[in-house]
């Protein structure tokens, strides 16, 4: 969305398919921007053969729109769906596919991954990656692959002292340390385990506010651990937000001990409002712009994660980093001209 937001519409406009009935997020925004929204109803049982059938289901879907479109541009973690999707789309007529890695792991049919790497890099394709790690788990050791970096709007996500205390009042966190996370809630972010670095936090510091912005699968699950730590009190679940630029200034640190990540855009906007960030050194090392975020492993235990946490939030005064965001290529206009010159 940053890169539709931000491109020349009038040379590049983007449509969306998505595979689910319900209205998105972003859905009314797209609509304003002169975009579409387009719902293909995909088959969800039968075990792997349903992976084939959805090829011939995308590639019926696709072939009476290659003459309006000129680009498919795919967006995934997984080779084997890269592969059919691609083809479908070849198939079907678009004249230029560009597969876009986003991830570096899978948690689902991952020998099929494996064996579909090598195909992608055979086939007449563009091929981007959000991170060279992300590049790597797509197309492989020796793939071949463009870096294209998740940009942003570099001041909207400045800090501000005075949107810091709009927010914190609003909120009612005036007086509280407030320790934040934004993303969905699923299985990369590790929620479960930063529930747990809290836990060790707030018995040391009893005045904290954990604030997670996002949603997902896992919430439930999330607030049923919550509940049964008895820490309830003490923890905010935000849902989706539109000011997330302006939690960023309200927050003290950020905590993001993932699993794996291509390369999280979160930690990008987080450094631009130059928000201390206590991140798993599992994530890129891409996404180290600024001195304000350390690495810690996952190995770790909470409690040494807490007591580095505790280090990490001061009270310095906290510094404008817009030419360090622009320095390390992560401006959206950057990757939106870019990409503009791919798509015409």
């Amino acid at each position: 969305m940053n890169v539709f937001r931000t491109i020349d519409r009038s040379k590049v406009m983007f449509d969306f398919l998505v595979t689910q009935k319900r209205e998105g997020d972003y859905d009314g925004e797209i609509k304003e921007l002169g975009g579409k929204v387009r719902h293909l109803q995909l088959i969800t049982t039968g075990g792997p053969v349903k992976r084939l059938k959805n090829y011939f289901v995308l590639k019926r879907h696709l072939k009476p729109l290659h003459e309006e479109y000129t680009t498919f541009h795919i967006h995934t973690q997984h080779a084997m769906d890269a592969v059919l999707d691609a083809m479908a789309a070849k198939r079907a007529g678009f004249r230029t596919v560009i597969v876009h890695s986003h991830s570096t792991s899978t948690l689902h049919h991952v020998k099929a991954h494996y064996i579909c790497r090598p195909i992608l890099n055979y086939m007449p394709l563009v091929r981007f990656a959000c991170s060279d790690k992300a590049g790597k788990w797509l197309f492989g050791e020796r793939g071949k692959y463009e870096i294209i970096n998740n940009g942003i709007v570099v001041e909207n996500f400045l800090y501000s002292p005075e949107t810091r205390e709009k927010i914190r009042k609003e909120e009612g966190w005036e007086s509280r340390i407030v320790i934040g996370h934004v993303g969905s809630f699923s299985y990369p972010k590790n929620h479960s385990f930063l529930i747990d670095i809290f836990n060790c936090f707030l018995k040391t510091h009893p005045d904290t506010i954990l604030a997670m912005a996002g949603k997902g699968d896992m919430i439930d699950e999330i607030k049923e651990k919550v509940t049964k730590l008895g820490i309830g009190e003490s923890v905010r679940f935000l849902g989706s937000r539109a000011d997330v630029n302006e939690l960023y200034s309200a927050f003290d640190a950020l905590l993001f001990p993932s699993h794996y990540e291509g390369l999280p855009v979160t930690l990008v906007e987080a450094q631009a409002s130059d928000l201390p960030c206590l991140i798993s050194d599992a994530i890129t090392t891409e996404t180290d712009i600024n001195p304000n975020l350390c690495r810690m492993n996952l190995q770790n235990s909470p409690e040494e994660w807490s007591r580095k946490l505790d280090e990490m939030i001061s009270k310095k005064e906290r510094k404008d980093r817009s030419a360090e965001i622009r320095r390390s290529g992560f401006d959206i206009r950057l990757t939106a001209e870019r990409l503009t010159e791919i798509y015409i």
